[in-house]
């Protein structure tokens, strides 16, 4: 007992030593008593609390509520008297507030105006009653305070039975603290027991009131020293605290929040941890907060933390009595380093505590104000946790027939992210976490709490542990992290070389098709016998077993050829993309020592350093006389290896194995649902996502289909190439589906059963457009990299689990997946960590770079064997509650750009060797709308650099995605005071001129170049731009160019992705359009419907009397992101001849809608007389190398030919038919049709010469289409059918087309008939039918 008393003794000493300390400066001017006249301002913190207040009027935020419970005989007017008095004493209970002028002042009221609710819960029996007097309690403890007028205090006083009533006591936060409560409660009780005894209390009124001191403080100068501590102690970067929360950050706070149950220590713990507060010399306060700081930093990894607390302004003996919110908030912030002992954390953490309760007196606003710091009404200026350490005051008696318990009410609400009260009573330490409830469910702060306790206990029996060791983790946790393993059976296990597994497909499935690539396909038997021939030729040259070939083949049938020839003979392919740059390309073959290079004849020009032996895939060599059989690989054999960026300034090889590639390709078959019957390779060879679908698909007895260079920036050709080929999986780029999904025509890709993305971070925008769009596709999100062999994690996205943030997944093909800190500990759930692979997928090394393996490859903490490696990915991820992981970025220089892997460092390097530079520093800026990335470079030199050169220069060393998009020349990199470069600092400087050169900028010459420049600066998110800038060398790549080509659709301007790539300035693209003139002046065939849209125009030809405004209703139905256009035959102008055959109008039609839409594919709507015209017009695109979307209108192709014996029968059957149902409209609609046919006949000799074109135009129309020669043509076409009396008229006409096209002929049935197709009502269906077929 006697050490417990001096433990207390030592602690109370310890905590008021900062107080004391001010206590005594003779520096602190006393507070006087205000003028009586004086109009009383409001407090530094009450100004903040009103301020709030006002942004959120209706939260109850800063409602101060607290519960009391009186046991025993309680006389409820005495008490409510009692509390009436203690008002009566302190003004600031009957103060409100004001603005006037601009000026906020408080107005001291002569009552308070208690608002006092009574409830008797006696009826009920105890438990229920309670429960009613919570719910009761909860509405009183939101109430929204109207800070002008009164009530300020509310009472809601609960009896629940005769000897037992509770009491809520409701304020709000400006006019009290927990100090301010604590004298409340004494004078409360004092005055209740002098009403209850009849006695005369003694008079408590102290000699100044709140107000006179908030008069003094207003009337205070700000330290100047005390300001320059705060702007040198909150310089720099500001970091937003790195919760592991199950929510994201909303826009707007709700303020909504919970508080956990008590966590009270044992009477042994808490003895032991005030024993070492002692030993360290230090408070209680302190020592509680060096172990929130631990907390934090095991939960963020973050080493720069910032934490509020609340400091009192109670600086003068005359205010220890007062009632009145003296708080305002000191930032805590400290630097933690992860090997810093426990101990040496509590000098650091004491220290700055210290300093800041010296430099307490600049009010928080003044901070916030004087530093310029960024307000966001999501993220509180400077800190987003609390700590507050309480030491709770002695219960007052109200007598000796009561007893009182008390407490703060959980009103529901949080003022900031999460905030940890400690208390101390009697020796006892209890822990509670207050937390919003927008970011945390309350099962994760019971966690927390388990943590905290768990760190508690470890420091207190050995405080000499480094931060990141004191043991945290929970028994459950420990449980969860040993089931987070792959563990699925091989189906492909009894092989040992890739190349084996398609070999036994091409046996099972000769005639399959295994590779596509544009119009060339290639069979299963034959890409086995042909790649097995060239293994023989490769082998032929080899000079060692297993030794690496490079495989150097543009997308074509070949690339897969080589690559399977190369794996028969038993060596492993590096993939060199051709466009690399000669450099790089010499690196490569260099460093993976390669004697053999399989290319195509075209590309041996890039070889011409190389002295080895060249393999012409394409090429005519006979193999005569190499009888070498091909050998049997082993699975640890290398298969290939792809070079990586390097963080050395060279590239690195990932050399991966059989067993590597075997398992992880099999991996794929127990994951998915489906394997692929036709999948669409985006990815370039040279990257490992390519494997994905190579093997996966050649291994299952897919259809393999190589997608043509460029295609990711042409929409239209993707979704034209999954139709075409009826693609059922594909793996792509985020991004890139995105915008297929923002832009593209969805029922083009129906086919699709599955679809992956990867390579960049899923956003859940994508998978809600992706679920909207599509229900029964599945869509999945994949990582891995290239060191874990394709993939390691993933995830199947369910439209009905979508959270805030989509999952990377959990571990898949046997992976083995750690979350560790940097000690390669693992970290708690929800916590930071770096992902860390293991496994079979594993490759365990760096080609020839041991250093590099012994940095990125750890031996394996938790495995059996010191073999047992773990590949250090670099990405931090956390768990998710639901034991899937979350993407949360990287911990070093490596990051990831439009799917590609890049490491600064080798960026830097590359440019540091350029002449004449001092300092480089690479950075990844996000912008615009989908949150692009772009790599911007910035500079100091001692002369002007040349920016243009520099590029050039790089592009010669890097791959363009290496190439920074800016590089900006500075004055200076400046640095943070801890040292660090001021990457904030660099991305807000301004650019007043062309980043690209030092030239004066060139504004736009007219307003075609006006208005290419504000799409510029739209889609590249940039101020300034010169009109001779390159689309590229600004950040532009294939996704900023589908944009940019959307957009300018919708301007009018109608371009090809690749018219971007041949005129990449604004300038040469202007003169470009310029070139076309308008469509007014050069286009005269073209009427434009609907001019706005990103999507491919629609074309409707005209029908037989040239006439075409009947298309008008369309626009009103018809997508309204497509154009639409209808071409009128040129007898319709004077100053145009008439065609003399349909070759020569197909000719003239296809001239004009080329010059708007440059390239395909073509919408082309035909109906009636068109059907010709628009047969003739897919001959001649397929002649031209591109694609015409036919779509027929309830027309038969040559319907000239109606009148054969067959058809002649047909139409009498069907006019019988329709005259029995109803013969007076039969007959009229005939008569009328006749009637119509012999006016023309008779008119033309009355008609003016207007007139008379028109009918020399429609008659010239009919006489060359009945001797247009009807040819089959290469293509599909779609017909839309209405009913008719006589199906086998529709039967007919489909017929009609499916001898005429060698593709296929699609059929949709409408509303309406053939005559009034483009009448409303129907023209809705068949315009959602015309909708379903364009492209």
């Amino acid at each position: 007992m006697k050490k417990e008393k001096e433990l207390q003794k030592d602690k109370a000493s310890l905590l008021s030593q900062w107080k004391s300390k001010n206590k005594s400066e003779a520096g602190s001017p006393k507070i006087l008593k205000a003028p009586v006249d004086a109009v009383i301002p409001l407090s530094h913190g009450q100004r903040r609390l009103w301020f709030l207040q006002q942004l959120y009027p209706e939260s109850p935020f800063y409602n101060y509520s607290e519960r009391y419970v009186f046991k025993g005989k309680l006389d409820t007017e005495k008490l409510l008297k009692a509390l009436e008095l203690v008002c009566d004493n302190h003004d600031i209970l009957r103060s409100t507030y004001h603005m006037e002028d601009g000026e906020l002042f408080l107005k001291v009221e002569p009552s308070a105006n208690i608002k006092v609710t009574h409830h008797d819960l006696s009826n009920l029996d105890e438990t229920e009653a309670e429960e009613s007097a919570k719910e009761l309690m909860l509405t009183d403890a939101q109430y929204s305070f109207n800070l002008s007028k009164h009530p300020m205090v509310l009472v809601s006083l609960i009896k629940i039975h005769a000897t037992k009533h509770a009491l809520l006591l409701t304020l709000h936060h400006i006019s009290t603290d927990k100090w301010s409560m604590g004298v409340l409660r004494k004078e409360w009780a004092e005055h209740y027991k002098s009403l209850c005894s009849d006695a005369v209390m003694d008079h408590l009124n102290s000699s100044i009131k709140y107000s006179d001191f908030t008069y003094w403080q207003q009337n205070q100068d700000i330290d100047s020293n005390q300001l320059n501590y705060w702007k040198e102690k909150l310089s720099g970067d500001i970091p937003y605290i790195n919760l592991p929360t199950d929510f994201p950050k909303p826009a707007e706070p709700s303020f909504k929040g919970g508080a956990s149950p008590t966590q009270f220590f044992t009477k042994e713990l808490s003895t032991s941890i005030l024993e070492l507060a002692k030993e360290l010399e230090v408070t209680p306060y302190v020592l509680f907060l060096s172990v929130y700081y631990t907390l934090l930093f095991r939960y963020s990894g973050q080493k720069d933390i910032l934490i509020g607390s609340p400091v009192a302004s109670r600086d003068q003996k005359a205010l220890e009595n007062l009632i009145g919110f003296f708080n305002d908030t000191v930032v805590l912030r400290t630097d933690l380093s992860p090997n810093m002992p426990f101990k040496e954390l509590v000098k650091q953490v004491k220290q700055t505590t210290l300093d800041a309760f010296s430099n307490k007196d600049v009010p928080f606003d003044t901070l916030v104000k004087e530093l310029k710091q960024e307000r966001s009404l999501s993220i509180n200026p400077f800190f987003q946790v609390m700590f507050l350490y309480h030491a709770v005051p002695k219960t007052p008696s109200f007598g000796a027939e009561l007893t009182l318990e008390h407490g703060f009410f959980d009103a529901g609400v949080s003022k900031f992210d999460l905030t940890l009260y400690i208390s101390e009573e009697e020796g006892i330490l209890s822990s509670t976490f207050e937390y919003t409830s927008d970011l945390f469910e309350a099962t994760s702060i019971d966690r927390f709490q388990e943590h905290f306790k768990n760190l508690l206990e470890g420091i207190v029996k050995n405080s000499n542990r480094s931060i990141s060791e004191v043991p945290m983790l929970t028994e459950k946790e420990s449980k969860f992290f040993n089931l987070q393993h792959s563990k699925v059976e091989n189906p492909f296990a009894d092989y040992s070389g890739i190349h084996d597994i398609i070999s036994d497909i091409s046996s099972k499935h000769p005639e399959n098709i295994a590779v596509s690539y544009m119009d060339d396909k290639m069979s299963y038997k034959k890409l086995n016998d042909k790649a097995a021939l060239q293994a023989k030729k490769i082998l032929n040259k080899t000079k060692n077993r297993n030794e690496i070939v490079g495989l150097c083949i543009d997308r074509s049938l070949d690339m897969i050829v080589g690559m399977l020839a190369i794996l028969k003979a038993g060596c492993a392919y590096v993939p060199i993309d051709p466009k690399y740059p000669a450099q790089r390309i010499d690196f490569m073959l260099t460093d993976a020592e390669v004697n053999i290079v399989v290319t195509h004849s075209e590309l041996c020009h890039l070889f011409s350093n190389f002295d080895s032996h060249l393999i012409s895939i394409d090429s005519s060599d006979s193999i005569d006389g190499i009888q070498e059989e091909l050998p049997k690989v082993e699975e640890n054999d290398l298969a290939y290896m792809i070079y990586t960026s390097g963080s050395t300034g060279n590239p690195k090889g990932v050399p991966i194995t059989h067993k590597n590639i075997i398992n992880s390709t099999g991996g794929r078959l127990e994951f998915y649902n489906t394997n692929p019957e036709v999948f669409l390779l985006m990815s370039s060879i040279s990257f490992d996502s390519s494997k994905a679908g190579i093997f996966w698909t050649l291994c299952t007895g897919g259809n393999l289909i190589i997608a043509e260079n460029r295609i990711e920036q042409d929409i239209s050709r993707i979704e034209e190439v999954i139709a075409q080929n009826g693609v059922s999986h594909t793996l792509m780029l985020p991004s890139l589906y995105n915008l297929i999904l923002e832009h593209g025509n969805t029922s083009k890709l129906k086919s699709l059963d599955t679809v992956m993305v990867a390579g960049e971070a899923c956003p859940v925008s994508l998978c809600a457009a992706h679920f909207e769009k599509f229900d029964a596709v599945e869509l999945y999100n994949e990582y891995g990299p290239t060191e874990a062999t394709v993939w390691c994690i993933a995830h199947k996205i369910v439209k009905e689990h979508l959270t805030a943030t989509v999952p990377l997944g959990k571990a898949v093909a046997n992976a083995e997946i750690y979350l560790l800190d940097e000690f390669l500990n693992r970290v708690p759930l929800g916590a930071v960590g770096e992902i860390y692979v293991g496994g079979v997928g594993l490759s365990g090394e760096y080609y020839k770079r041991p250093e590099l393996t012994l940095k990125a490859y750890v031996e394996n903490p938790f495995g059996n064997s010191p073999k047992d490696k773990l590949y250090k990915t670099g990405d931090l991820g956390r768990y998710r509650s639901d034991g899937t992981i979350e993407f949360l970025g990287r911990s070093d220089q490596q990051v990831k750009i439009r799917g590609y892997r890049i490491e600064i460092d080798e960026i830097e390097r590359t440019i540091q060797e350029y002449n004449d530079l001092k300092r480089v520093v690479v950075l990844v800026e996000t912008f615009g709308d989908n949150d692009s990335k772009r790599l911007a470079g910035y500079v100091t030199a001692d002369v002007n650099l040349d920016v243009k050169e520099l590029k050039t220069y790089l592009k010669d060393r890097l791959p363009d995605y290496m190439v920074p998009s800016l590089i900006i020349q500075v004055e200076e990199i400046t640095t943070l005071p801890n040292g660090k470069i001021d990457k904030l600092g660099l991305q807000k400087l301004r650019i007043e001129e062309s980043v690209l050169n030092s030239e004066e900028l060139i504004l736009p010459a007219n307003d075609l170049e006006s208005k290419l420049l504000d799409l510029w600066k739209e889609v590249l998110q940039m101020d300034t731009i010169s009109t001779d800038d390159n689309f590229f060398d600004l950040g532009g790549d294939s996704i900023l160019s589908i944009q940019f080509i959307s957009k300018a659709k919708k301007e009018g301007m109608l371009l090809s992705p690749n018219q971007i790539f041949d005129y990449q300035t604004i300038s040469k693209l202007a003169d470009f359009l310029a070139s076309k003139k308008t469509q007014d002046q050069e286009w005269d065939y073209l009427v434009a419907l609907r001019k706005e849209g990103s999507k491919n125009p629609l074309f409707c030809i005209h029908a037989g009397g040239g006439h075409i405004f009947f298309y008008n209703v369309l626009t009103k139905h018809i997508d309204a992101n497509r154009p639409i256009y209808a071409i009128q035959a040129s007898g319709v102008y004077a100053e145009k001849g008439i065609h003399e055959s349909i070759e020569q109008m197909a000719t003239d039609y296809l001239r004009a809608m080329r010059n708007l839409q440059p390239e395909g594919p073509y919408n082309i709507m035909v109906y009636c007389f068109s059907v010709a015209v628009g047969h003739q017009m897919a001959k001649q695109l397929s002649e031209q190398g591109q694609v015409a979307n036919l779509i027929v209108m309830d027309t038969m192709a040559d319907p000239w030919n109606l009148n054969t014996p067959k058809r002649l029968k047909m139409r009498v059957k069907g006019f019988l038919k329709r005259s029995l149902r109803n013969p007076v409209k039969t007959l009229v609609a005939m008569v009328s049709t006749r009637w119509v046919h012999y006016k023309s006949r008779f008119s033309k000799a009355r008609a003016t010469p207007e007139e008379k074109a028109l009918l020399e135009m429609n008659a010239n129309l009919g006489k060359i289409c009945k001797v247009y020669d009807w040819n089959p043509v290469s293509g599909q076409v779609a017909i839309i059918l209405t009913d008719k009396e006589e199906e086998s008229i529709n039967t007919e006409i489909v017929e009609s087309w499916q001898t005429l096209v060698s593709g296929e002929v699609k059929v949709a049935r409408t509303k309406g008939a053939h005559i009034n197709l483009f009448e409303e009502p129907d023209v809705k269906e068949v315009s959602a039918r015309i909708d379903e077929f364009s492209v």
